[in-house]
């Protein structure tokens, strides 16, 4: 080979690397401190299917289910029984050689009423073994892998190792919105998963565009290896940062949490300080709802939520401007009912902005919109004698 011909293969070499990363995820034991932040995503759940699956089953069974998932990239029908006597199904029965015959099958028994799981050894097709703990119920079951698909991504330059779910069990597909890639994008060692928010960066769908960091990224599935390539988003885009001068408050940090919508639909974000100016998919777009937790110099912290009744016209060469704070006139309305007195309030701003709630988080407490201590309202008469007091509510 001449040095030419080889030059040109090494950069070539270099640049296929650079694109897909390093290489296959591969299913490896899982690791306890890895996924210590998200043991929740392990479970897999498969519900039962109402279609028959198999013309001939064991006789004498009750409660018969009929289910179907993939092990390993093998599709594999099953079915859970009990015995007339038994409050559910605690059997089941995987036909691991699909040929419909379930006699020559080891039957997996006393699998109900482990609220951990009971352990199963499933031989595949290939020659390999699905190894899990199984939780047996009336409506679904529950597999809980010991082993899960992991590998490393490449997110600009940076190696963040990363895991790859099969949330459903129904298979890799390149177009499905139902598998999950677990990023480690602040190489902590561990995956910061909070699942009451979906908009957590290091818990994302695959399909379409993902938030890492305020940067867009597209995300592509190879499902045969599997793999998956994330790569910047290069499409039509502008950015929005906050304008927080308004605000009485100076604080020392804050995150946006909510969801924008666009021409293609809604995108849920998670954004810190450090994020902004935040990219935005397209040319227009609205914040739907947004939280704004602010984080003063003791620790303390503020929530602000709102929406936004207008759309925001997005440029390529500067960021578009939310500018929280900027109040038009409060507007208050009161109705009496005999000896009841209902205060209302309506707070909006430019950009069509709406306040919907404002409120300071107790110091020891956890960041909640619920059960907050709303204002005080008092009202008097023009010579300032007090005619009622309390506390605005939620709703």
């Amino acid at each position: 080979m001449k040095w030419r011909d080889c030059r040109l293969w090494i950069v070539g070499a270099l640049l296929l690397l650079s694109v897909h990363g390093y290489g296959a995820f591969k299913l490896a034991p899982i690791d306890p401190d890895l996924m210590s932040g998200a043991p929740h995503l392990v479970n897999r759940t498969v519900a039962f299917t109402p279609q028959k699956l198999f013309e001939t089953v064991p006789q004498g069974v009750a409660n018969l289910r009929y289910g179907q998932a993939v092990f390993k990239g093998h599709t594999i029908k099953f079915i859970a029984f009990g015995t007339p006597n038994s409050a559910g199904p605690d059997t089941l029965i995987f036909d691991t050689n699909g040929d419909g015959d379930l006699t020559d099958e080891k039957r997996w028994t006393g699998m109900a009423g482990t609220p951990t799981g009971k352990p199963i050894a499933l031989p595949l097709p290939d020659g390999s073994t699905y190894e899990a703990n199984v939780i047996l119920s009336a409506w679904y079951v529950i597999f809980r892998p010991t082993s899960l698909y992991q590998g490393t991504v490449d997110i600009d330059g940076q190696a963040c190792k990363a895991v790859l779910i099969d949330l459903t069990m129904d298979g890799f597909t390149p177009d499905s919105r139902r598998d999950l890639l677990l990023i480690d994008i602040n190489r902590n060692g561990r995956f910061d998963i909070d699942i009451s928010s979906a908009t957590n960066v290091e818990y994302q769908f695959l399909g379409g565009e993902i938030y890492l960091k305020g940067k867009l990224y597209t995300t592509t599935l190879d499902a045969q290896k599997p793999d998956v390539i994330v790569q910047r988003y290069t499409g039509e885009q502008g950015s929005i940062d906050l304008d927080l001068s308004r605000l009485k408050m100076r604080p020392k940090d804050f995150t946006l949490d909510g969801y924008l919508t666009g021409v293609s639909g809604s995108t849920s974000f998670h954004a810190k300080k450090d994020y902004f100016p935040m990219a935005v998919k397209g040319r227009r777009t609205k914040l739907g709802s947004g939280i704004l937790t602010l984080t003063d110099e003791e620790g303390l912290q503020y929530i602000l939520q709102f929406q936004m009744g207008q759309s925001l016209e997005l440029t390529p060469d500067k960021p578009t401007i939310i500018a929280l704070g900027k109040l038009n006139p409060w507007q208050i309305n009161v109705y009496q009912s005999g000896r009841t007195i209902r205060v209302s309030q309506s707070l909006t701003g430019e950009q069509g902005i709406v306040y919907q709630r404002a409120y300071a988080i107790p110091k020891g407490q956890q960041t909640s919109a619920y059960g907050a201590q709303g204002p005080a309202v008092r009202i008097l008469t023009q010579g300032g004698k007090e005619l009622a007091k309390g506390a605005m509510e939620y709703g």
